[in-house]
């Protein structure tokens, strides 16, 4: 069965299904290999990408069943993942890579890396072109088992629960054989990629097209450009040949996506706000929408949630209709949900109180309220009506909410708390991202839009000016730019998002001078110093902004903005003890020596 799958999918012009285009469209090739490095055409290697973190797996095609006399790109991933000295691998990988049904076995096996990240490796011992019978076989031939071998990984990747692939050309210029030399083996990569993909079963597809990002990863230097061709053509190939027709949820997205183009026309043509209401909950909350980092237009396919408990009415929070209701003093003033010594304030600012350029905003009692932007969000995040919680627990994947009201400063810095309201980690590993951000206006982002103005994806990747804590629990984002916390800056060890518990509080507060302190409970957790360009903030104004994701389900924003709990204050203030006593000592103001003193 799979060798037939994998000869329909390699014959050139055969009408494929729906999902084969749209998996193509989310592999792209990348100029790195699979641990981020290039080799160049001086034999050196350059850093071009990030190493890979607990999201994400990559492919290491076995040449030898001891790993300590492991050469090349394999030889680099042992001693990574701190196997290069074994004799042989572990037992579940050496026994899934000596079966024979199927053939071409692949097995994912999770290493600590040296860095102390869990690495997850998708082992494969691929064909050899250069042996028998494949020195003699067809093109169609070498096809068909690297497309078996692909699907394979896919399996083992769909399986996993991962968010991210790195792929690799099973057979390079060292095991292509002739058909390396006769530069073939971009086009024969490619169909087999395909191919692999067709062989899937129907949930498998579905979790391979839910991936967010699949990267053919090329280690050398002036190869990249004949596989991205590659994939291009045949994405243009897959798409002219024709589709047949698809069957249940995919058939039942396709018929969305033609009611939706349809409600979109309404709209402009009589209002919105004349619309059924069917159709006004299908524009605010569509199905199809650009899959984030990638640009492309994916179908969503929403069967494979795991049962949770009922969700908050957020059917209409994105409309405008509730912004002007809570902008308007419609919620009911209420004390904090958590400080009781909170202050009640008796009415929302107005406009002009909050103000809208880089000043401070006028401190009335008012703004020690927050309330989530409706208008500045992911369109996958659901706001309930009173704009105090949001959710992504509707959609398959999270993406970023910020405020609506500028953080208030306090002389210590600006200060915000939300509450865990859901978590489920029975899947995920990383979870919720906290930090601020530089509210840009929304025309300098209409490249992010879909035609309905709305956003996918998440701030550290939208927003250019952001300053972000958590994901994974060991880097920051900093404008773009990926930091690795040192141990020194996790004085209760490493701090994962995904051990924080229904109704946990995550605190973080900015300081004047550019640190991030965040605490869980009231707790010191971790402590970031000397944020690129933070300092920079302090002077103009900044919002509070979440990235939600993964294990990370719902948050409720709590009323505290700049009301600074005391063991908060103490806690900030042995910190600055501490950085008082390393100057006084003549010694480098860093983490590692705060902490020692």
């Amino acid at each position: 069965a799979l060798l037939a799958a994998a000869r329909i999918a390699a014959m050139p012009g055969e009408p494929l299904p729906l999902e084969v285009e749209l998996f193509l469209q989310n592999v792209r090739a990348v100029p790195w290999g699979v641990l981020g490095r290039q080799l160049t055409e001086e034999g050196v290697e350059a850093e071009r990408a990030m190493m890979p973190d607990v999201g994400l797996a990559y492919v290491d095609t076995v040449e030898s069943e001891c790993p300590n006399s492991a050469r090349g790109m394999s030889g680099q991933i042992y001693r990574h993942v701190g196997i290069h000295e074994d004799l042989e691998f572990c037992d579940p990988v050496f026994d899934a890579l000596q079966e024979e049904d199927p053939p071409w076995p692949a097995k994912l096996h999770r290493y600590k890396g040296q860095d102390g990240v869990d690495q997850h490796v998708i082992h494969i011992m691929p064909p050899d072109l250069r042996e028998l019978p494949f020195s003699m076989a067809t093109e169609m031939t070498a096809i068909e088992d690297l497309s078996i071998a692909y699907g394979n990984i896919f399996r083992e990747f769909a399986s996993s629960g991962l968010s991210r692939l790195r792929l690799v050309p099973l057979c390079g210029d060292d095991s292509g054989g002739r058909f390396a030399e006769s530069g073939d083996m971009p086009s024969i990569t490619a169909l087999s990629i395909r191919g692999g993909f067709y062989q899937l079963d129907e949930r498998d597809r579905r979790l391979m097209l839910d991936a967010a990002s699949i990267e053919l990863c090329v280690y050398r230097d002036g190869e990249l450009e004949g596989y991205r061709d590659e994939l291009q053509r045949l994405h243009g190939a897959t798409r002219g040949a024709g589709y047949t027709t698809p069957s249940g949820p995919v058939m039942a997205q396709r018929d969305l996506r033609r009611e939706l183009e349809v409600a979109a026309a309404e709209a402009e043509a009589v209002g919105f706000d004349q619309l059924p209401e069917e159709q006004r909950l299908l524009i605010l909350q569509p199905v199809i929408g650009d899959r984030p980092g990638t640009g492309h237009s994916q179908l969503r396919v929403g069967e494979l949630q795991s049962p949770r408990r009922p969700a908050p009415d957020v059917s209409m929070a994105s409309s405008m209709q509730v912004l002007k209701q809570v902008v308007q003093n419609k919620r009911p003033c209420t004390a904090s949900p958590r400080r009781s010594e909170a202050p009640k304030p008796p009415q929302e600012s107005s406009d002009e109180e909050r103000g809208h350029d880089d000043s401070e905003p006028v401190e009335t009692e008012a703004s020690w309220r927050l309330h989530f932007d409706s208008h500045f969000k992911a369109k996958t995040i659901g706001l309930t009506p009173d704009h105090i919680t949001a959710s992504w627990r509707k959609h398959r994947y999270g993406g970023f909410t910020l405020s609506l009201e500028p953080l208030r400063k306090h002389p210590v810095g600006r200060w915000f708390e939300v509450r865990v309201e859901e978590v489920d980690a029975s899947r995920w590993t990383d979870g919720l991202g906290i930090g601020i951000v530089r509210k840009p206006s929304k025309d300098s982002l209409a490249a992010h839009m879909d035609a309905f103005g709305n956003f996918e994806g998440f701030a550290c990747e939208l927003l250019p000016e952001h300053w972000m804590l958590g994901y994974d629990g060991v880097r920051a984002r900093l404008r773009g730019h990926i930091r690795y916390l040192t141990v020194a800056e996790m004085p209760l060890g490493r701090w994962k998002p995904s051990q924080l518990k229904q109704g946990d509080v995550v605190g973080l507060l900015v300081t004047p001078d550019g640190h991030m302190l965040l605490f869980v409970n009231d707790e010191l957790t971790v402590f970031a110093q000397h944020c690129e360009g933070l300092e920079e903030t302090w002077r103009r104004q900044v919002h509070a902004a979440l990235d939600l994701d993964g294990c990370i389900k719902t948050v409720r924003i709590l009323d505290t903005n700049a009301h600074i709990p005391g063991k908060v204050l103490a806690a900030h203030g042995r910190f600055r003890d501490g950085e008082n006593a390393c100057r006084q000592l003549g010694e480098v103001t860093d983490a590692t020596s705060i902490q020692d003193v």
